[in-house]
């Protein structure tokens, strides 16, 4: 249990990464074509 526990624990850790990553993609992406 605590092994499946740690594992959704970093799954969630990397959807976080990953959600915060391509919100700064697309800001990059506006800043580029304002510019």
């Amino acid at each position: 249990d605590d092994k499946n526990l740690a594992h959704l624990t970093h799954v969630s850790e990397m959807e976080k990464k990953c959600e915060s990553l391509s919100r700064m993609t697309a800001i990059l992406k506006d800043v580029i074509q304002n510019k």
